[in-house]
């Protein structure tokens, strides 16, 4: 039996304009509850990532892309940096897609840089199921 990788979704947000990513972000943890990846292997494992959004309240220092942390209990954590201004220019109709994309890159780079250290984890198939439940997210 193959293990599962729990995966929580939080946020920081930086102020009330980035506010309508808060929908978003409950649908992405009901998704991946309903639809967890499997890790590859016998163990389980944990995956937390943090959107982080700056804004008019609080910003953070300039960053693209994602910060990746390894634990050595086997816990994956990824910050996905981006701005409010970027998050404004996507069309409504196209949030989840650009929020899905921006997850995809985050999660694939964790993974294959978490299985590269020896961690009990199967990025190739821990990403076939993420790319079920983006799906799923974006319907």
């Amino acid at each position: 039996m193959t293990g599962l990788v729990t995966v929580k979704v939080g946020a920081q947000i930086g102020g009330p304009e980035a506010s309508h990513l808060c929908s978003l972000h409950v649908k992405l943890n009901r998704v991946f509850s309903e639809h967890p990846p499997r890790s590859g292997t016998e163990t389980d494992g944990r995956l937390g990532i943090c959107l982080v959004v700056d804004g008019s309240i609080y910003s953070w220092p300039p960053q693209r892309g994602s910060g990746i942390t390894i634990y050595r209990d086997g816990k994956i954590g990824i910050d996905i940096y981006f701005t409010t201004a970027d998050f404004l220019m996507v069309p409504v109709d196209e949030a989840c897609e650009w929020l899905a994309k921006r997850l995809r890159d985050g999660i694939h780079a964790a993974v294959v840089k978490a299985e590269g250290r020896g961690h009990p984890i199967k990025a190739s198939i821990v990403m076939e199921d993420v790319e079920r439940a983006l799906e799923i997210f974006c319907e």
